[in-house]
Order: structure tokens, then sequence, then C-alpha cells
């Protein structure tokens, strides 16, 4: 059992106060076609699920405060679906409903992960909810997977890590700058069209107010938050 990080109480307060919105759900559906041994995948998704905190982490409420709540225990058993003729269009729909479906944060598993097949590819879909999909498990996922199914003795890289692991004030390294710089260094600016046309004649961005009933422990939940 930990704290929660700042960016994780965040989110986990807007989900209490917007109980409805899924915008910080994350989908994905990768197609692989070619000789993919579906079993072999779907062993390798499961070995980086099952040995990684973030995946067997839920957050509950203990005392008044909530906690990230890890149990080892915890054994995801990825789903194997087999399809004739072409499935794109059913795995598109599929992880477009998923995408549109609460997730509960004191509810575990906050992911969906699967392997679909069928005649012509291999497809790995990943449903997560933005509270476990911290640093690691996001930019690694990938990598690590496609190191699990080609080496089946391996063993998964960093999956102890927790995102309280992380120092508060890191150093940033030598490789990191040279890489934003390559990045952003032709850009002539880091605003977003689609956001700056919305600006009015005194550069504003114009949008609109909700009005929230918040009961008091929400809302001394927040103020702790802001404070």
């Amino acid at each position: 059992m930990a704290a929660l990080t700042a960016a994780q109480h965040k989110l986990y307060l807007h989900g209490r106060v917007f109980p409805r919105d899924t915008s910080y759900n994350l989908a994905f559906a990768f197609r692989m076609p070619g000789g993919i041994d579906a079993v072999q995948l779907r062993r390798a998704v499961e070995g980086f699920l099952n040995t990684n905190i973030a995946f067997n982490t839920v957050f509950t409420e203990h005392d008044g405060e909530v906690k990230a709540v890890y149990d080892s225990d915890l054994r995801y058993e990825v789903p194997l679906i087999r399809y004739e003729g072409d499935a794109a269009e059913l795995v598109q729909e599929r992880m477009s409903r998923l995408a549109h479906r609460q997730i509960p944060a004191d509810r575990w598993p906050l992911y969906e992960y699967a392997v679909v097949c069928d005649e012509h590819a291999t497809y790995l879909t990943i449903l997560m909810s933005h509270l476990i999909c911290d640093a690691f498990s996001f930019y690694r996922v990938g990598h690590e997977i496609g190191r699990l199914y080609e080496d089946p003795s391996a063993q998964p890289a960093g999956a102890d890590m927790s995102p309280l692991d992380f120092p508060d004030q890191p150093h940033p390294a030598p490789e990191a700058l040279e890489f934003f710089r390559s990045m952003l260094s032709g850009l002539p600016t880091l605003s977003l069209e689609h956001l700056e046309s919305s600006r009015n004649d005194e550069e504003i961005l114009e949008g609109s107010h909700a009005w929230l009933p918040l009961d008091n422990e929400l809302n001394g939940a927040i103020d702790k938050t802001v404070g």
C-alpha cells in the first residue's frame, strides 16, 4: 500500500468529479501480419502484466486517504480470440466500444488486453486506465512484450518499478536534451493551431462553464490537492 503521486491523485479526483468521463481511457490495437505464434504472444503479454506493479494495483480509500494497493498474487489471463476472414473492422468496433466504457479505479484490473487472430494477421488490443499507465508501462509495453515473445525465458525488466520510485527533481540526461533539441528546434512555435484558432480578438481562449454540485468529502479532497 502506497500514497498516490500528485498526478495519480488528480486523475483519481477527476474520476470522482466526472464519473462518466472516459477521456483518460487509452486504447490501442497493434496489427501484426505474418507468422505470429498467438499462444506465445499471449504468454509474453501475461508475463509482462503479472509481474508489473502498475498492472496489479487498485486505488481505494483507507482511513480517509486514497491509497494505491498492490497485490502480487493477482494473475491476469489474456483472452485469445479467433475469427474467420478479416477481423479488422470487428477489432476496431470492439476497441471503440471498450474505450467508451468506464474503468472503476477501485476494481482490478484497470485494463484489458487481448490477442485476436484472423486469417490474415494477429492483433494485440490494449485498453488501459491512465491511472496505471505510468511512464514504464506506456513507453516500454511494446518493447517488453516483444522481448518476452522472442525469449520466453527472459525476465521482465523494470517491472518492480513504481511511480513513487522516480525522483521529484530528476536531472536531465544529455541524450534527452539532444532528443528534444532535434525534435523541437525547427518549430516556429509550441502552440497548437487547433487551439489557437479558438482565441477571440482579445487573445483569450473561449470555452464554457459547467457548475457541478460537490459533497463535503469531495470538496475537501479537492481543496487538499489544490493546497
